[in-house]
């Protein structure tokens, strides 16, 4: 998904999903290794590098956090009223629910697609997790399947747009000879987050 930044914003998914996305360096300088349960502590402490860590991390803070923030609405508004939000997160964001909480939420994936735990019972919500760069973001939907991807817009080799795109694509990405290089990359990137979130829904 190629998300515009802002604090909370609609987008066109289901009326019950919720997106946050989190910056590794925004997530600094708390003591988050606390906001983790016991196996997941055990996961992350045996990841190759930082910046796996860093990822890894953040993307689970991120589901956690979506998750404590439904809980808490759930509580003061019927479902029906809620509406799809993004949401950008940041330590002090994070910080609204305590530690103890998030090591309730736990982050499941055994290999495959991630599911959630709270208090050691198995969710029925359908979560999604992506990174790229310097950014991660999850994404939580109640009662359908959801899927999420991240990626920067940029140029790539041409065999990348030979391999993973169709004729009609790669026609459509390039209709308009007067547009900007730039908007061709986006229109690419729009559709490379598309086949793999429909990649991770199948999955």
């Amino acid at each position: 998904m190629v998300m515009h930044h802002n604090s909370k914003a609609e987008f066109g998914a289901g009326r019950r999903c919720k997106c946050g996305l989190s910056e590794f360096a925004r997530i600094a300088g708390r003591r988050i290794q606390h906001h983790l349960s016991v196996g997941e502590r055990a996961k992350y402490m045996g990841l190759p590098s930082q910046s796996r860590k860093s990822e890894w991390l953040a993307g689970r803070l991120a589901a956690k956090y979506l998750f404590l923030n439904r809980l808490e609405m759930s509580q003061r508004t019927q479902e029906r009223e809620w509406s799809p939000t993004l949401s950008k997160l940041s330590s002090e964001t994070l910080g609204v629910y305590s530690p103890w909480m998030y090591q309730q939420v736990e982050v499941v994936t055994n290999g495959g697609k991630p599911s959630l735990a709270w208090c050691g019972q198995t969710r029925p919500e359908s979560i999604s997790l992506s990174h790229s760069g310097s950014e991660s973001c999850a994404s939580i939907a109640f009662g359908a399947p959801t899927a999420i991807d991240v990626e920067s817009t940029g140029p790539r080799i041409d065999a990348f747009y030979r391999s993973n795109f169709t004729e009609a694509e790669r026609a459509w990405a390039l209709v308009d000879p007067r547009a900007s290089r730039f908007k061709a990359n986006w229109l690419f990137t729009f559709l490379w987050t598309l086949k793999e979130s429909a990649l991770k829904l199948d999955g």
